[in-house]
């Protein structure tokens, strides 16, 4: 294990070298002035009022949650499959792993 020592070292680095840039940029980048930033939230709220409310074309259907709609038989069956799929790998890993310990338990005798 000789390797994760210079592992560790490289990802600190990293972690370390990805963030001084952004340090450096948010330290040399001024904001403009509040009184510009002020002016343009006025001018925009005033001709947010100047156009009135806006009307919508059409009626928004809300849409379908859990059950009525489209598709929710095929998630139940997915979520039915991958499960057993689950347990199925869960049970042979169980099984190969039991298998090895007593092979290994055979052999140290």
């Amino acid at each position: 294990m000789r390797l994760a020592p210079f592992v560790s070292a490289v990802t600190a680095a990293a972690f370390l070298t990805a963030s001084m840039p952004i340090a450096a940029h948010a330290q040399t980048t001024s904001s403009p002035a509040p009184t510009t930033l002020r002016a343009s939230i006025d001018r925009a709220a005033s001709q947010a009022v100047a156009q009135g409310p806006a009307r919508r074309s059409a009626p928004v259907r809300k849409a379908q949650t859990m059950g009525g709609g489209g598709g929710g038989g095929g998630m139940m069956l997915m979520a039915l499959i991958t499960t057993a799929a689950g347990l199925a790998g869960t049970y042979f890993l169980v099984k190969e792993m039991k298998k090895s310990n007593d092979e290994a338990t055979k052999a140290g005798q």
